[in-house]
């Protein structure tokens, strides 16, 4: 059934609030989930939703542990993902604004949903926006069977003329959720996705989540994962990186392109790289090209007119009749 952003989103509020969620709280995780269902990113939207419910009672505060000014550090003490990563990123947000430049690192949030919402909200603000995170090894290095990268997603988000942008990915072929996704369904992966234990290909998701998942584009992916790895891992104190477990590392940052001119004309330059794109010849005839992010926006624009489309089973436990 189709139904309004905004019915999802307050059916969401009054769900997490009744499993014991502060508003706040309840309203992070909402506005993520309502972001990533009208975006069409359907795997970190309300699939998602038992995991947010499974930590909705731990109303710990995240505490910010340093602010330079430009940089703030924050320790998420275990709270609901979305709520310690709309601090973190408000805190680079106002840097931003401050300073032309923001940064903001966090460790030990429960589980966050989609990377690009941070930066879909910085570029919302008419900044440039950036976020990624060094996840749970689940990923073997290009040449390796062992898992030691996380799927390492990474989103980078853009204001322009025609609305933001927002460019989000992980470094694996399939992201993660849509694997565990799969194992549920009893579904097949598609070729090339993941190895087995002893490094076989694999399309079984339950072996793949034995195994390992491997990056997109061979060695390139592989550097990326590294580089992210770094980044967002082994930089933050207490951070997962490698091998070494611990609390999930995230970085944030937010760009002010006022700072190097005019911000509007920064807006509508990268509208007009989206639109020479769009306007460049097709590799298949009568399917037009579109840059990244463009499409999600799309559904984003139109789910804002028609709403979303939600199962019967979600509108159930939603309690949307």
């Amino acid at each position: 059934m189709r139904i309004p952003t905004s019915t999802l989103h307050e059916a969401l509020v009054d769900l997490l609030t009744s499993a014991g969620a502060d508003v706040p709280r309840a309203t992070a995780v909402a506005d993520e989930i309502t972001y990533a269902e009208a975006c069409g990113i359907k795997s970190h939207g309300l699939p998602m939703l038992d995991a947010m419910l499974g930590r909705a009672m731990n109303d710990a505060e995240p505490t910010v542990k340093k602010n330079t000014g430009t940089i703030t550090t924050v320790v998420g003490n275990g709270t609901l993902g979305p709520y310690a990563a709309k601090i973190a990123m408000d805190a680079a947000i106002g840097s931003a604004r401050s300073h032309g430049l923001g940064m903001a690192t966090l460790l030990n949030a429960s589980t966050f949903l989609t990377t690009g919402y941070s930066p879909w909200r910085a570029a919302n603000a008419g900044l440039i926006g950036f976020c990624t995170s060094a996840a749970a090894a689940k990923v073997a290095p290009y040449g390796s069977i062992d898992p030691i990268f996380g799927t390492n997603p990474l989103a980078m988000g853009f204001p322009t003329a025609d609305g933001p942008i927002v460019v989000d990915m992980a470094i694996t072929n399939l992201p993660a959720a849509e694997v565990r996704e799969a194992a549920a369904t009893g579904e097949s992966l598609p070729a090339g996705v993941a190895i087995t234990r002893d490094g076989q290909p694999t399309r079984d998701p339950s072996e793949a989540l034995a195994g390992a998942m491997l990056t997109f584009g061979g060695y390139k992916g592989s550097a990326l994962a590294f580089m992210i790895e770094c980044l967002s891992g082994a930089l933050i104190t207490g951070a997962k990186y490698g091998i070494h477990d611990a609390d999930r590392g995230m970085l944030f940052l937010a760009i002010d392109p006022s700072t190097f001119g005019d911000g509007e004309a920064l807006a509508e330059r990268i509208a007009e790289v989206a639109s020479n794109i769009a306007n460049s010849r097709p590799t298949i005839a009568g399917e037009s090209p579109r840059a990244p992010g463009v499409q999600a926006r799309n559904n984003w624009e139109r789910a804002q007119s028609f709403g979303v489309e939600v199962s019967e089973s979600f509108a159930s436990r939603l309690g949307i009749a």
